[in-house]
């Protein structure tokens, strides 16, 4: 799990980065843009689709030429496909669990945020 995770270290700086960036929002009293979770949903699939691509290369499993595109083409069907089938069953799952998690984090930090220093 180790070597499957060492290029995912992009996902998470985005991750990290847009829930710190909800904070200045809620601490003046807004709530961020539709376009800052729009803008946030787009690069987070982004670094997933490059992550998948990088991960692929490094275990020398690209089917094709093109698989970075097929993979952003079709990603909902390919991340799952990637992920169980480079991890088994089980271990595929709970690794998408962790990546829907991943990609509502901001949303739960700044509910956290909100009620911690608005109550």
């Amino acid at each position: 799990m180790k070597a499957f995770l060492r290029s995912f270290w992009v996902p998470l700086f985005v991750t990290l980065a847009a829930s710190i960036a909800t904070i200045p929002y809620l601490y003046h009293g807004f709530a961020p843009t539709s376009l800052f979770y729009e803008l946030w949903n787009r690069l987070y699939g982004l670094t997933v689709v490059m992550w998948v691509v990088a991960d692929a290369r490094r275990r020398d499993r690209t089917p094709c030429y093109d698989f970075g595109f097929f993979v952003g083409l079709f990603a909902i069907v390919s991340i799952p496909w990637y992920a169980i089938s480079s991890l088994g069953f089980l271990r595929g799952l709970l690794f998408l669990f962790f990546l829907v998690f991943l990609g509502t984090l901001p949303e739960i930090a700044a509910d956290i945020f909100w009620a911690s220093f608005f109550r």
